[in-house]
Parts: structure tokens; sequence; C-alpha cells
């Protein structure tokens, strides 16, 4: 029996492109002299009593009524409550750690800096943070949605940032997003090497000049439509036309926009210990156009003649155009996950009616500008301060100290607690909300809202994606792939042949009548050369071995081929082999030359605008 396993792809073709991915279960005699395992999972007699205990951690952060930050709390001080429900907290751990640089850091300083270092002086003694509670911080640029005088100001401080979290330990990558998301710089410790990648960001295209550019297109249409003396019903039709075009396309940028950033929450959900991304924007916005609908309500009143002769109800086109939704299922693959979200609005402070002088078509400004401002500007504020607020991060709005907003999230990561409770569900896929209460009066607790109790095999899919993206390898049971020659299928396209290679000697067998049995999930996913990224297949490969055969395993291998529909470039394939008995889990990526190398395109001077 042949299984075929097909990719969907991303219908739209502004979103991440993704490869097409056809996996063909092929077993492959030829590795070892074990017999082929069984082809289809329910052949297996083997069963396995299950019972995924997680523990849900949740971080926990702690301010009195000035908002000072409070240490020296225990676990008697708190009530964590599950959909309502006390649990029992039996995991506590609190962080609160010094300011003071190590002589190593500094070292590292003076390479990156060439600022004089301090290495003779003695360092602090700083207690080692355990493995579950060291933090990978994911430094997210997106520069689809910034201008580039934006970008400049935070990335000045950026690198000064990056530089004490190193010193404390924690590993950041970098990523950025144009039209496909990249992985600048994979998670490190390196500080020379995140000084390089931040310098590499700061060349790339933005495109955020692009949206007021379109913007003010419509602004000068409506000027130009109502000639100052106000609306017929035929003007009135074309100025409804320019903002619903406008609209429709600022609606498939959020959607893309969107897209992306999940695409980098989910690869950081598959991260040990604590998780946090700094997605780094001009905002996005909550309603696309609200401010264009308060602009037309302000000079031709609300509701207006549409184009053809239909009405154009502003009020009403707002409110339909409303992408709460869209963003409440972030905040909730965030919180699966266990990220917590920090965002960081780089418009900077600008005082009220400036955005709209700068980008007023001809007249001075008028108070129907100036609110159309306001509008614009907070509804660009009002995604990334729900998605923090919801995740229990911060967001960063109305300031261009960006220095000082750096140290509030320094506060956050360096001073709090972490309450740890095992899952009543055993991973029943469940989304369940989360309530901390600090018990000593006067003090306030802030934390994610819920979380998502997932199966061990849907972290074990993440953690495969999180390989793929962020080029993480794990691989206890020594697994290797390799690939075969490509098989062209039409232009660009070609099937590419793999192999994955599984020791015997990693993987549990457990005895059953005249066999010894085991099972194995195997994960794939692709990314092609521009960022697409396939969907993730899961593939059943249950195992079988007659009793008087095991001792012929050892030193053997077993082996799993199929065949991957991919685009010619250099492809990046990721595999992740879970072991069900044991429990243990490889993961390894790699990357392979699939048709004739394409052609170096000349490099183009940065832009800011497609």
């Amino acid at each position: 029996m042949t299984r075929k396993f097909h990719g969907k792809g991303h219908k739209d073709m502004d979103s991440l492109r993704a490869p097409a991915l056809a996996v063909l279960a092929i077993f492959v005699a030829g590795l070892s002299a074990a017999p082929i395992p069984a082809q289809d999972e329910t052949s297996s007699s083997l069963f396995i009593d299950r019972v995924d205990v997680n523990i849900i951690n949740v971080e926990v952060f702690v301010t009195d009524k000035d908002g000072n930050r409070v240490n020296g709390l225990t676990a008697e001080d708190f009530e964590v409550l599950e959909d309502g429900k006390p649990v029992e907290v039996t995991n506590f751990y609190t962080i609160s750690r010094a300011a003071e640089p190590t002589s190593d850091f500094e070292r590292d300083r003076e390479l990156v800096t060439g600022r004089p270092s301090t290495a003779g002086a003695e360092p602090p003694v700083e207690e080692a943070i355990p493995e579950d509670q060291r933090l990978s911080l994911a430094v997210y640029v997106d520069n689809f949605n910034i201008r580039q005088s934006s970008r400049a100001q935070v990335l000045k401080e950026l690198g000064r940032f990056v530089e004490d979290r190193i010193h404390r330990g924690d590993r950041v990558g970098l990523l950025s997003h144009g039209l496909t998301v990249r992985s600048v710089v994979p998670f490190t410790d390196d500080l020379v090497a995140l000084a390089k990648g931040i310098e590499e960001v700061s060349k790339e295209t933005v495109y955020g000049q692009a949206s007021d550019a379109a913007r003010r297109r419509v602004l000068r249409t409506l000027e130009y439509e109502v000639g100052g003396q106000g609306l017929d019903g035929a003007d009135a039709g074309r100025a409804a036309d320019e903002i619903r075009n406008f609209v429709q396309q600022r609606h498939e940028e959020v959607k893309r926009s969107v897209n992306a950033l999940e695409s980098v929450i989910r690869s950081v959900s598959g991260l040990p210990g604590r998780k946090a991304v700094l997605y780094v924007s001009d905002g996005l916005p909550q309603t696309p156009g609200a401010d264009l609908y308060q602009y037309y309500i302000d000079r031709f009143g609300a509701p207006g003649a549409g184009g053809g002769g239909a009405r154009f109800e502003p009020i009403s086109a707002s409110v339909s155009d409303d992408q709460t939704g869209i963003f409440n299922d972030l905040t909730r693959r965030a919180n699966s996950g266990g990220v917590t979200l920090y965002t960081l609005h780089a418009t900077g402070s600008k005082p009220r009616g400036s955005v709209s002088a700068e980008n007023a078509p001809g007249a001075l400004t008028s108070r129907g500008d100036i609110l159309s401002d306001v509008v614009r500007l907070d509804n660009h504020q009002e995604p990334l301060i729900g998605m923090a607020a919801a995740t229990g991060g911060v967001a960063i709005v109305n300031t261009s100290n960006f220095g000082g907003a750096f140290e509030r999230l320094t506060q956050d990561f360096d001073s709090l607690y972490s309450l740890g409770y095992p899952s009543r569900r055993g991973g029943d896929g469940k989304y369940h909300k989360i309530e901390v209460r600090v018990l000593r009066p006067g003090l306030k607790a802030r934390h994610r809202s819920g979380y998502v109790d997932k199966p061990e095999a849907t972290r074990v899919a993440d953690r495969t994606y999180s390989s793929l993206i962020l080029d993480l390898e794990s691989n206890p049971l020594s697994i290797s792939v390799d690939f075969g020659s490509p098989e062209k299928q039409g232009r660009d396209k070609y099937h590419l042949p793999f192999l994955v290679r599984i020791p015997f000697s990693g993987v549990t067998l457990l005895p059953q009548g005249e066999n010894h049995e085991g099972r194995l999930r195997i994960h794939v996913a692709v990314q092609d050369e521009e960022g697409g990224v396939s969907s993730l297949q899961e593939i059943p490969f249950p195992v079988s071995v007659p009793a008087n055969q095991l001792a012929a395993t050892e030193g053997k291998e077993m082996g799993y081929a199929g065949k991957l529909l991919v685009r010619r470039g250099i492809p990046k394939v990721a595999l992740g082999v879970w072991d069900e008995v044991s429990g243990l889990e490889s993961f390894v990526h790699k990357s392979v030359q699939v048709g004739k190398p394409k052609k170096e395109k000349k490099k183009k001077k940065n832009r800011s605008g497609p």
C-alpha cells in the first residue's frame, strides 16, 4: 500500500509562499537485515496507555500600587485558578537578577562596540538559571509594517539591549519580515553575531512608506472630488470606491502580516524554557481604513452614496472591517505555546495632528484631519496593546525613549515568578483560562490569560517546525536523512527522494507475543529558498521485529523513504522523529540543491517601498 500526504499551500500569493509538499510512503528493506516495519498503524498490536502530564508554567510579574517590582514572595503568597477552579502549585521558581555586567560580557562588549572594558572588576555572583527557566527571546522586526526612520531609531537602542540580554545568559534570535519571514540570526548567545545581524537588518528594504503613499492618494482623491463645494452622487461614489479599494488591499496586507507573526510564534513555541517574542513595527490596523472612514464622515457626512448607486455606509463598513478576531486567534496561538508577546510601536511619540499635517493633500489641517489622525494612531496601537496584555507581556507605545522602553522589558525578564502546576486534562488540546491572585494586599499580578493543553504529538510537531525555521537540532535518536536525485515534474518543480535512517539501538521495542514492537511518528516540513513553508505532515511509523531476530538488529538501521514535491533552488527539509514508547524525540534539518543553481540577481539599493 502507498500512502500520499499532500501539504496545503497558502492560496494568497502575498502571504508566506508555501512550497508544495507531497510525501509518498515507501518502506525500504535494503538498509538492514531486519524485516520491514509494518506500514499500517492499525496493524500493530502494541497498546500504549499514554497519559500526558504537562506541567503548566505561568510567568507572573508582581507590582505594588506605584508600579514598582515586588520581589521576595513565596508560593504561599499566590493562588492560581484554572477555569475558575483552584489548582495546587507544585513548581515555584523566582528570578531576581542583578544588573551589573560580568567580565566575559565586558570583553564581548569591547569586541562589538570598541568601548573600554572593565573586565578587571570582580563580577557579581549570580545563581545559574535552570534550563527550563532560561529565556529564549525572538526579536522580530516587521519590515513590511515599519518606516525607515522608525526602524533606525529602534535598532540604535536594540544593540545595547541585546548586549544586556546575552550577559544574563539568555538566548536571543533575530528575525525579520519583508515579503517572507527570515531567520537572520538563529538563537544564540554570540553577541558579535547578533551585532552583525542587527546591522544586516538595518539595510533591508522597508515597506511602511508604501502604505502611507497609498493612503495619501486616497486623501487627494477625496479632496479633489469635494472641490470645496460638497459632493454630488457621482463624486461620492468615486470617493467611496477609492476607500473600498484601499481597505481591501490593507485587509490582504494585514492577513499576510498576521500569518507571518503566527509563523514566528509557532517556531518559538517549540523551544524549551521561557519564551518571548519582541515584535517591532509601526503597528497593525485593528480596522483597516478606520481613519479614512472618519475622514469621509467629517467631510461629507454619513451615510453617503456609493459607486453604481449603492449606498456607502462608513460606520457599518468600519464595524464589519474590524479584525479583532484574527488578533484574538493570534494571542491564543501564543498562549497555547507559552509565548509572551512584547510589542513595540516604533513610530514614537508624535503630537496629535502631526501625521495629518504631513499627509494632508493640500489644505490647512482641520479638526477633521486631527480626528482622523487620532483614529489612525489608536487603530494601529490597539492590536499591539491587546496582544501584549493577553499573553502577559508589555506594549511599548507613545514613546521615543526606546532606551527606557528596553529597560522596562529588562525588568520583566529579570524580575518574575514562575508558578507551575500539573495539568488535569492530559493534553486535551483545549483552551483553558488562567487567573493568578496575589494574596498580599495592595499587590497586582500580570500574566497570560490562558493556555492550550497540547498533547505530546502536537508538541513534537511544534518542535519540528522550530527546527525548520530557527535552525535548531536535537538528536538523541541519532537519526539522519539522505536525498536522492531530484526528478523534474514540470517547470521549476521536482520530486525529491529522501530517506530517513533510524538506528534500532535508539528505539524502544516492547514484547508483544512473538514480536517486539514499537511505534514512531515522523514529521516532515519544507522551507523553500524564498522562505515559504509547507504545512507539516505527520506520518505514523509502527515497528515490528520477530523475537528470534531481535539480536540481528544490533548495529543496524531501519528506514523510511518518501518523495517531496519541491521547487527548484535550495530547499531545507526538517524531520522530527518521536518514539511514543520512550518519549525520546529527534529533530534534524538539511538543505539540498534541487535543479540547476539560480542565477544571482544584482543587489539593489535599499528602498522604502516595493
